[in-house]
């Protein structure tokens, strides 16, 4: 995390400090929980195989109806996760959004 992500954080009241000693002293347990909560943005986005073809000219063995199923499950858990980044970006333009509010009120 860059020092003015931790600035950003420090003035908005996400984050507390204490200066002891010209030092600035961050509480460990705010910083990680910052960090969970967008370790999914730093995730880069990687395609992967879902379901691999079979050939047509092999006889398939499995249910074709319990293959489509899981493949629809698959799907819905990808779909989750990009719905889950795209909400997380919101926060932070809303975020930032208000930070702008404030700025403009003082000027």
């Amino acid at each position: 995390m860059s020092t003015r992500t931790i600035d950003r954080y420090v003035k908005s009241g996400k984050l507390s400090y204490k200066k002891i000693a010209n030092k600035v002293l961050l509480a460990r347990d705010e910083i990680e929980a910052l960090q969970e909560e967008f370790s999914s943005l730093r995730t880069e986005v990687t395609s992967e195989l879902i379901h691999e073809a079979t050939p047509s000219n092999q006889p398939t063995t499995t249910n074709p109806v319990a293959v489509r199923a899981d493949l629809d499950q698959a799907i819905d858990e990808k779909i989750e996760k990009f719905f889950l980044i795209f909400k997380e970006k919101d926060k932070m333009i809303e975020e930032k959004n208000k930070i702008i509010f404030m700025l403009q009120q003082r000027i």
